[in-house]
């Protein structure tokens, strides 16, 4: 799967509910993106800024185990952009607390 199906992918099931049993389609579509980490690594935290905006504290959860944290571990021109960002930024803030 190339990185703009994955994104495509996750982006159409943002609305969608978290699942109430079973495998949580929006946290598959989320770990199916986490796959292209090592390779697309700037798209990913493209993705991640655009859609914590809208995220739900499931979503959220999801944005912040499955792709913040791998990320910012693999990646630290990305760490310093997340860390940059939490300086004026409450969410980030939050989210790079919850990799840790």
């Amino acid at each position: 799967m190339s990185i703009e199906q994955a994104l495509a992918k996750a982006r159409a099931m943002l609305d969608s509910p978290p699942a109430e049993t079973g495998v949580d389609p929006r946290w598959q579509a989320i770990i199916d993106v986490a796959d292209l980490i090592d390779s697309s690594p700037d798209e990913i935290w493209g993705f991640i800024e655009d859609t914590r905006k809208q995220a739900d504290e499931d979503l959220e959860a999801a944005l912040t185990t499955v792709l913040l944290e791998h990320l910012i571990g693999q990646h630290a021109h990305i760490r310093s952009k997340a860390i940059a960002l939490a300086e004026t930024d409450s969410q980030m803030e939050r989210m790079l607390q919850g990799c840790w």
